[in-house]
């Protein structure tokens, strides 16, 4: 039944370790310097009202779209950039289709939250740039590019059981997506990659179950417009 989803969930899998990596390494070498989550705390040069996490986020997806990320299907911005790619990029064929998806936006707002208990306390003007580039970095790339994933494994789910896209509830919809096996393997697998590496094992936990919750999102948010663009093209009734 789940046969067509198996690479995304490998990917998924390898995500699970590179953010596990890049969580440790920012945990090692940076304290939370937790004014960089703050708007207008450090000023930005003609900018008001953003934070410098945030602008280090729009600032690394402006130069990811450069360099033509966002012309593939499991990429998908947070910040309001332009996709444009000033380089020829080769896009392989998929079945998923490029949509906008809002839920990848809880990513700039939860991410301060689970910083203050995954990194050390404490303040070092000296490197905020360097702290904001590798939230950017976990948050835009790693956690974004893991939840866009659920776009894929949407797709599959959709194409294996059509009856999917006939469900108008959410909580239906959910119901239909879900894997507790899957999910629980998912959280073993964080927890054993976490353990020996100095991380609080229980908010890496509470982080991977919001990673799959908001993934879910992403899906649900993904087939209502897939639902939505199959209602559109059905010929009219006469």
């Amino acid at each position: 039944m789940d046969s067509n989803i198996q690479a995304p969930r490998d990917k998924i899998d390898l995500f699970t370790d590179k953010i596990i990596d890049g969580i440790k390494f920012r945990q090692k070498y940076f304290p939370l310097n937790s004014i960089i989550y703050q708007k207008d705390a450090i000023p930005i040069k003609g900018r008001t009202g953003i934070s410098l996490f945030e602008y280090s986020i729009e600032g690394l997806e402006e130069y990811h779209a450069k360099l033509g990320r966002f012309l593939f299907p499991d990429q998908r911005t947070m910040t309001n950039i332009s996709i444009e790619s000033r380089v020829e990029r080769i896009v392989p064929a998929s079945k998923v289709h490029k949509r906008e998806i809002n839920a990848l936006k809880e990513i700039i707002l939860v991410y301060p939250e689970f910083a203050k208990k995954l990194y050390l306390p404490g303040d070092n003007p000296e490197i905020y740039g360097e702290t904001a580039y590798r939230d950017a970095d976990i948050a835009s790339f790693l956690l974004s590019s893991r939840m866009c994933l659920g776009t894929e494994v949407a797709e599959s789910k959709s194409t294996e059981d059509p009856s999917i896209l006939e469900l108008e509830k959410d909580s239906d919809i959910i119901e239909k997506l879900r894997r507790p096996e899957r999910e629980k393997l998912v959280l073993g697998k964080a927890r054993a990659i976490a353990r020996g590496s100095g991380l609080d094992l229980d908010v890496i936990e509470e982080l991977f179950k919001w990673m799959i919750s908001t993934t879910i999102k992403v899906e649900v948010e993904y087939l209502r417009q897939k639902q939505e663009k199959a209602r559109v093209s059905q010929p009219l009734k006469l």
